[in-house]
C-alpha cells in the first residue's frame, strides 16, 4: 500500500480522546516519509503542499483539554521536523527564497513553543505530585507509535479505567511542569530560523526573531544574554529611525541592566533614556544618574516585580564599580544622544592651536555639567586640553548653541604632524564622588538610515539652524613658526655626470634674539623617480664616507646677525634632472622661555649634464679598421673623446683597465691626453697598442678619464669617465708575422729591416718566401728562401735596404707561401700578410753638410 493511501486511510479512522495521539504521531510519521520521499524528487511544492494539507486536517484535533500543552508540541515538532527537512534540501539546491524558506518554519516552532509553555503554566501549575501509580514506567516499552504506556498497566492489572487514566494525565501534566525546559526549546528555534533569514537576507525578520529570543532569555531569567541581545538590537532600530520600537527596548534593557546591577550599560540607558522620558520617569532618570555619581544604588525600575527586585539589589550590593572605579567613560558614540557636539581647528601652528567647540543639547529640563575637555592627539603626543571648568557655563536645556574657545602651545617635536582633535568629554559631578565622564567622538557623525533616504524629497527647514550650517574641521598639519634666517644657495648648474658637485647654503640670523639646534635637513622630493636615489651620492668630503639620504647637517646655535655657510657634495650616476628639498629648522625661545620650532623648506634644481661623448675603434698595426684578430697580433685601440660639457674640461689623466687575457704590447702606455684642456665641442684622441694572449668572448677592458672643470670658482670636485671597450673577435691562427723597421729612412743611406715568422703551431711549418724587389730601393738578400720554421718557435728574416727616392716608398713586397699545408691556408697567410706587414715608408732627403767661408 503507498503512503499516500496510507495517510487517507488514517485521516478516515474515528478519533477519540483517547486514541487521537496515537493517530497523530502515526500521521506525523507517515508525512515524515512523504515529505522526504517528495524532497529527494525535487518535487518541493508538492511537500509544501502536502505538509500543509497534514497540518490543517490535524490542527483541531486537539485532544483532551487537560493535555492541550501535548496538541502544541506536537505541532512544534511538526514544523521543525518539515524546516530540518527543507533546509536540508535547499543546501543541495536553490528552491529557498526570501519569501519562502526554512526560517518561516523554524519561527511557526518557536510560536507553537510557547503556546506550549503558556498552556502548560495554565494548566500544570498545580502538577506538584507525581502518581504513586507510576503510570509512565513503561514509556520507553511500549509496543505502537503514540500508545499510552498507562494502558498497558490497565490491560495486566485490570485496573480501574477512569482512575489509571486520570493518573495517566496527571503524570503527564508533572512531566511537563518539572522536566521540560519550554524556554531552551524555544531559543533553539528561534536561533535556527535567525540563521536561515540570515542566510537569505531577510534582516528584519532576523532582528524581530531576536526581540524575541532576547525575551525568552529574560523570562528564564538569563538577564546577560537578553541585556545583549536587545542592545544589539536597540543599535538596528534606532539607526533605522524605528523610535517606538527603540523607545520600547531602552525600557527593557534598564531593566536588564538594573538586575545586572551593569554600571556602565545602565548609565548609558539612562542618558538615552531622557531622549524618550517625559515628566516623572525623565526626573526619575536624573535622579538614577546622580545616585551613581554619589555611588549609591539606584532606585529600581518600576515594572520590577518583588523577586526581581530582592535579586537586583543583592546584585548591587556586591558590585564593585561603584565602590573601585574612580571615572565612568561612556562612549557617546553607541547612544542616541540628546547633545551633539561640532570642533572646529584655528589658527594651528606651534605658536599656540586654538580650537572652537559648538554644543547643542536638547534636554527637557536644565542639565548642569562640571567641565568640559577637548582631547587632541598627535602621532607621539595626546593633550587633554580643559576648555571650560565653570560649572555655571555648562548648563544646558532646551535647544541651543552653546560656543566654547579655548587655546594652547603642541609640543614642538609635533611640527609637521596631523594634528586631530579625536574627542570632546563632558564631566558630570566631582571626585571623590563616581564623576561621569561623556566621550563624544568629533569624527563620527551619525545618520540615521532613514533620514539619508528622505532628506531627496524633504521640504525646506523654515527656520535657520545655525549648528547646522557649522562645517567640522577636527585635523590639520601642525604649521612651523614661519623662519627669519636668511638664506643663500650657490651653485653652478649643471652638475656633470660623477663629478662631485659643490653646493654652499649660507645663513644669516635676522632673528632678534639667538637660535638654537640650527639644523640643515637634504632630502630627495618625492616628485622624483623612485630610481633616481639610488643614482646619488652626498658627502661633506669627498675623502670621507658617503652619506645616505636624507642626511642632516647640524650647525648649533647663531647669535643675531651670525652668519654660517654649510657646503656638501653631490655625486650624480644618471642624467636625470633632480628636485631637492633643503629644510632649515631651529628652536627659538619666546618671552616666557618656552621653545618654538621653526622650519623653512626650499627646492633646489639641479640639473644634470654628460661630460664627454667617447667611442673606440679597432686598427691593425697599419692603422686600418678590423672587425677581427688573432691571438698574439697586435691591435692598436683608439678611444675618440668629444667634449658635451657647457663648461672647459682639464684632462688630468686617462688609464686602460685590461682583462686578464690581454696584455700591454712592447713599448708600454703613456697617455697623450694628460693636461689636455678640452673646450665644448672640441675632440680628441687616445691611443694604446695591446695583444690579446687567449680566445675569449669577454670585453678587452675599459678606458677610464680623470677630469675636472678648469672653472675654479666653482670648487667641484674631480669626476671621472668610464667606458667599456667594444668587443671584438679573437681567433687563434697558426701563423703570424710582423716586421721591424725605423719610423722614415734617409736617401741613400741603408736601413735594416726585420721579418719575423710565428709559428703557433704544434706542427713544422714549412714556407717558401720571396721578395718582390722594386725602383725605390735597391736591396741586400735571400730573394727566395724555403724556410722551416719549428713548432711554437720564431724565425728572423734580416734584409738591408738602400732608398733611392725621396718621399713616399713603397717597400719590397714579401711573398709567403706554403706547399705542407691545406689551400684554405694560403688565404690565411694572404689575410695575414695584407694586415700585418707595413707597406710604405717615407725617405728624407740626405743631410748635407754647410760649408763656413772665412
Amino acid at each position: 500500500m503507498s503512503l499516500d493511501k496510507t495517510i487517507i486511510m488514517l485521516i478516515k479512522i474515528r478519533t477519540f480522546d483517547t486514541n487521537i495521539y496515537e493517530v497523530k504521531v502515526v500521521a506525523a510519521y507517515i508525512v515524515y516519509k512523504i515529505s522526504r520521499l517528495l524532497f529527494a524528487m525535487k518535487r518541493a511544492r508538492d511537500a509544501l503542499t502536502q505538509f500543509n494539507s497534514h497540518v490543517n486536517v490535524f490542527k483541531s484535533m486537539i485532544g483532551p483539554p487537560e493535555l492541550m500543552f501535548e496538541h502544541y508540541s506536537w505541532l512544534s515538532k511538526q514544523f521543525s521536523m518539515f524546516a530540518s527537512l527543507f533546509d536540508e534540501t535547499t543546501s543541495e539546491s536553490s528552491t529557498a527564497t526570501q519569501a519562502l524558506n526554512p526560517g518561516f518554519f523554524f519561527k511557526e516552532a518557536a510560536d507553537y513553543a510557547k503556546k506550549r509553555k503558556t498552556s502548560a503554566y495554565d494548566i500544570c501549575q498545580d502538577a506538584n505530585v507525581y502518581p504513586s501509580s507510576d503510570p509512565l514506567n513503561e514509556w520507553n516499552n511500549i509496543e505502537f507509535y503514540g500508545q499510552r504506556p498507562w494502558r498497558l498497566i490497565k490491560t495486566l492489572n485490570n485496573l480501574d479505567f477512569n482512575t489509571i487514566e486520570a493518573d495517566g494525565v496527571q503524570a503527564l501534566k508533572f512531566y511537563e511542569n518539572t522536566k521540560v525546559d519550554h524556554s531552551k526549546a524555544i531559543i533553539s528555534f528561534l536561533g535556527n530560523a535567525m540563521k536561515q533569514f540570515k542566510h537569505y537576507k531577510c534582516p528584519r525578520m532576523r532582528n524581530l526573531l531576536a526581540v524575541q529570543m532576547a525575551d525568552e532569555y529574560y523570562n528564564a531569567k538569563d538577564y546577560s544574554k537578553a541585556l545583549t541581545l536587545w542592545s544589539h538590537m536597540l543599535w538596528d532600530y534606532r539607526d533605522e529611525g524605528w523610535e517606538a520600537i527603540a523607545h520600547e527596548l531602552v525600557n527593557k534593557c534598564l531593566k536588564c541592566a538594573y538586575l545586572t546591577a551593569s554600571v556602565q550599560n545602565y548609565v548609558e540607558l539612562n542618558l538615552e533614556a531622557l531622549k524618550y522620558y517625559k515628566n516623572i520617569d525623565l526626573q526619575k532618570a536624573l535622579n538614577n544618574i546622580g545616585s551613581i555619581i554619589q555611588r549609591q544604588i539606584p532606585e529600581p525600575e518600576k515594572t520590577l516585580n518583588e523577586y526581581e527586585k530582592n535579586v537586583s539589589m543583592e546584585e548591587w550590593k556586591k558590585c564593585d564599580s561603584l565602590r573601585s572605579r574612580s571615572v565612568l567613560e561612556i562612549d557617546m558614540s553607541v547612544t542616541n544622544s540628546t547633545i551633539d557636539t561640532k570642533v572646529i581647528l584655528k589658527d594651528v601652528s606651534c605658536d599656540g592651536i586654538e580650537i572652537d567647540i559648538f554644543i547643542k543639547a536638547k534636554f527637557p529640563i536644565l542639565v548642569q555639567f562640571s567641565k568640559l575637555i577637548a582631547c587632541v592627539t598627535c602621532i607621539d603626543n595626546t593633550y587633554d586640553v580643559e576648555v571650560c571648568t565653570d560649572s555655571n557655563k555648562l548648563i544646558y536645556g532646551e535647544s541651543k548653541t552653546h560656543t566654547y574657545s579655548c587655546k594652547f602651545v603642541p609640543s614642538p617635536n609635533d611640527v609637521g604632524k596631523e594634528i586631530t582633535v579625536n574627542s570632546i568629554k563632558l564631566q558630570l559631578g566631582n571626585e571623590p564622588d563616581f564623576p561621569i565622564v561623556l566621550k563624544f567622538y568629533s569624527s563620527i557623525k551619525k545618520t540615521k538610515s532613514f533620514e539619508r533616504e528622505i532628506n531627496n524629497f524633504s521640504l525646506s527647514k523654515t527656520y535657520d539652524d545655525e549648528f547646522e550650517r557649522i562645517k567640522q574641521i577636527t585635523s590639520t598639519t601642525l604649521k612651523p613658526r614661519s623662519s627669519r634666517l636668511g638664506m643663500e644657495i650657490k651653485h653652478k648648474n649643471p652638475a656633470l655626470l660623477l663629478e662631485w658637485y659643490k653646493v654652499s647654503v649660507c645663513l644669516t640670523n635676522l632673528e632678534d634674539r639667538p637660535v638654537s639646534d640650527v639644523c640643515l635637513n637634504l632630502s630627495i622630493n618625492r616628485n622624483n623617480n623612485e630610481k633616481v636615489e639610488h643614482s646619488i651620492e652626498v658627502c661633506e668630503d669627498p675623502d670621507k664616507n658617503v652619506l645616505s639620504l636624507p642626511v642632516d647637517f647640524k650647525l648649533d646655535s647663531m647669535l643675531v646677525g651670525d652668519q654660517k655657510t654649510q657646503s656638501f657634495y653631490i655625486r650624480f650616476s644618471s642624467l636625470d634632472t633632480r628636485t631637492f628639498q633643503l629644510m632649515i629648522s631651529y628652536s627659538i625661545e619666546d618671552n616666557n622661555r618656552t621653545k618654538i620650532a621653526c622650519v623653512k623648506d626650499v627646492e633646489i634644481v639641479i640639473d644634470v649634464s654628460i661630460v664627454f661623448d667617447i667611442s673606440v675603434s679597432y686598427m691593425s698595426s697599419r692603422f686600418e679598421p678590423v672587425s677581427k684578430v688573432y691571438v698574439g697580433e697586435p691591435l692598436i685601440v683608439v678611444p675618440n673623446i668629444k667634449c658635451l660639457s657647457p663648461w672647459p674640461i682639464l684632462i688630468e689623466s686617462t688609464s686602460f683597465q685590461l682583462a686578464k687575457h690581454v696584455t700591454i704590447s712592447a713599448g708600454g702606455y703613456q697617455s697623450v691626453l694628460n693636461g689636455v684642456t678640452l673646450e665644448s665641442d672640441e675632440c680628441a684622441s687616445e691611443v694604446i697598442c695591446v695583444t690579446p694572449s687567449e680566445l675569449s668572448e669577454n670585453i678587452l677592458g675599459c678606458f677610464t678619464i680623470n677630469w675636472k672643470r678648469t672653472d675654479v670658482e666653482s670648487e667641484c670636485k674631480n669626476g671621472y669617465s668610464s667606458l667599456e671597450l667594444p668587443k671584438i673577435i679573437v681567433e687563434k691562427s697558426t701563423f703570424l708575422v710582423d716586421m721591424k723597421l725605423p719610423a722614415h729612412g734617409w736617401l741613400h743611406t741603408p736601413m735594416s729591416v726585420v721579418y719575423f715568422l710565428h709559428n703557433n703551431s704544434e706542427s713544422l711549418l714549412t714556407l717558401d718566401v720571396s721578395m718582390e724587389a722594386n725602383e725605390a730601393f735597391m736591396m741586400a738578400g735571400h730573394k727566395d728562401l724555403n724556410v722551416t720554421v719549428l713548432p711554437e718557435s720564431t724565425y728572423k728574416l734580416h734584409y738591408n735596404l738602400y732608398p733611392l727616392v725621396v718621399g713616399v716608398s713603397t717597400l719590397p713586397k714579401m711573398h709567403i707561401g706554403c706547399t705542407s699545408e691545406p689551400n684554405d691556408f694560403k688565404h690565411i697567410l694572404n689575410d695575414i700578410l695584407v694586415r700585418s706587414l707595413q707597406t710604405q715608408i717615407y725617405i728624407m732627403p740626405k743631410h748635407l753638410p754647410i760649408h763656413h767661408t772665412n
